[in-house]
């Protein structure tokens, strides 16, 4: 039985335990290359070492060796702690690495927050090799786009490997090969929070795209459409899954391993019953987009409202209030790493003429740009009497929305007096529309007409 918890929250973890794991790791040799993006000079002197926790390195070019101002070269500068960025020259830009950058303090690596910054293996091996033990910090990757690596025979991890605490945030893993587990290999605790792992490719048989030696935390994240698997869990020590995607990971059954222990958050999307049933996993496809730039620092998977992931959680994130994109989260959160600003976009009309009896029989159109959206149009009519006094009423009408005008019409009564034949005027609103639609609200003078007997 899988047990329920509360959302799990991006932030310490509440222990730290390394595990061993059976899979080998190799060395990576590959041959010195240029960027395709290198900038000839640094704006501004390099931040030098002695540094201290918190401390920021600034990479200036996008070479991949060991040249100052590099990122490899940053990395060498730290001692622990410190932070990582990039010249605003730099955003959007793309640093293929000359071999693997092995990462032996931990730091935290932070691409610019709109554009974003990607390391590239180049097929020469694993991009990233995070060689931290036994230290509580975690290695931080934000805003930072993993792919081209590749292994052969053996290994696995050809995105990252990472012997410590790894945190996963507003980025996106994929495009990596290796025989075992493609995009991570995690042996110490791994946090993957608003970010994406996809179209990573295990050569080998059923091998899933994240390998977790250790605790797993995955909130409002994505994992689709990697060969062989989504993640596979710890079998000894406890992990989340909550408000995430894991679907279309290769075969039946593939998207999760050992998921019988896992705690689940909100609600989660996927293609089968690997990662939980149905209390805490909607089973579905959430008929995801292909990746591709759809803004912010690093691609994404995303979602419209045909998906079943779309507006997910109707009692919010819980404090997650943007996507990967950092684009702000509605009140309807949608689940995984995406939040669709695909809205509704609603347009009422009044008829000219409405009908006099008993009531007032005013009728009209509403049109969306989409169909299938249900909600009210709230309908006030407004007289003024004779004797100057003002006679007034209201009504709903409740209407199904297409890209064709719809027909709508309510009969409204006066809350004191009668309606007159004769000049009115009323006014039409849209009401009780889910969050995704645009309200609409129209007015206009109307004719009450008691029809010919």
């Amino acid at each position: 039985m899988l047990r329920s918890a509360s959302r799990a929250a991006c932030g310490p973890l509440a222990r730290v335990t390394y595990a061993v794991t059976a899979l080998a790791t190799a060395a990576v040799l590959g041959a010195c290359a240029e960027s395709d993006h290198p900038v000839t000079a640094p704006a501004a002197t390099p931040s030098g070492p002695n540094l201290s926790i918190g401390d920021v390195i600034t990479v200036t070019n996008t070479r991949g060796g060991k040249e100052v101002g590099s990122l490899r070269w940053a990395v060498g500068q730290a001692t622990g702690g410190e932070i990582i960025r990039f010249d605003s020259r730099l955003a959007g830009a793309t640093i293929t690495l000359d071999s693997t950058l092995v990462i032996a303090n931990e730091v935290t690596i932070e691409g610019d927050r709109f554009h974003g910054i990607t390391l590239n293996g180049g097929g020469r091996g694993r991009v990233i090799d995070i060689t931290v033990y036994g230290n509580w910090r975690p290695t931080t990757l934000r805003n930072v786009t993993v792919t081209g690596g590749k292994l052969g025979d053996g290994p696995a991890g050809a995105g990252i490997r990472s012997t410590g605490p790894l945190y996963l945030e507003h980025s996106t893993v994929h495009g990596n090969v290796a025989v075992g587990p493609p995009a991570i290999l995690a042996l110490g605790p791994l946090v993957i929070y608003n970010s994406t792992v996809t179209n990573n490719t295990a050569t080998g048989y059923l091998y899933h795209a994240v390998f977790a030696a250790d605790i797993a935390t995955i909130t409002n994240s994505t994992i689709a459409f990697n060969s062989q698997g989504g993640i596979r869990f710890s079998e000894m020590y406890g992990s989340s899954l909550a408000n995430s995607i894991v679907a279309n990971n290769g075969g039946f059954l593939n998207n999760c391993l050992n998921a019988e222990d896992v705690r689940h958050g909100g609600m989660n999307v996927s293609t089968d019953l690997s990662c939980g049933d149905s209390t805490y996993v909607t089973i579905a496809d959430p008929m995801l987009a292909p990746l591709k730039d759809n803004g912010g620092p690093t691609m994404t998977l995303a979602v419209d409202p045909s998906s079943p992931a779309f507006n997910g959680l109707p009692t919010g994130c819980e404090g997650v209030s943007v996507d990967q994109r950092y684009k702000q989260r509605d009140t309807y959160c949608d689940i995984g790493s995406f939040e669709s600003t695909d809205s509704t976009v609603a347009t009422v009309t009044i008829d000219r003429t409405a009908t006099l009896g008993a009531y007032a029989i005013v009728t009209g159109t509403v049109k969306c740009n989409r169909a299938g959206d249900q909600f009210n149009v709230l309908v006030q009519v407004s007289q003024r009497a004779q004797d100057k006094t003002v006679v007034q009423g209201t009504a709903t009408a409740s209407v199904t929305c297409s890209t064709l005008a719809q027909p709508w019409s309510a009969a409204v009564a006066p809350s004191a007096g009668v309606f007159k034949s004769g000049g009115a005027s009323a006014t039409a609103a849209t009401q009780q529309t889910p969050s995704w639609v645009v309200p609409d609200e129209t007015s206009r003078s109307i004719k009450l007409v008691v029809p010919a007997a």
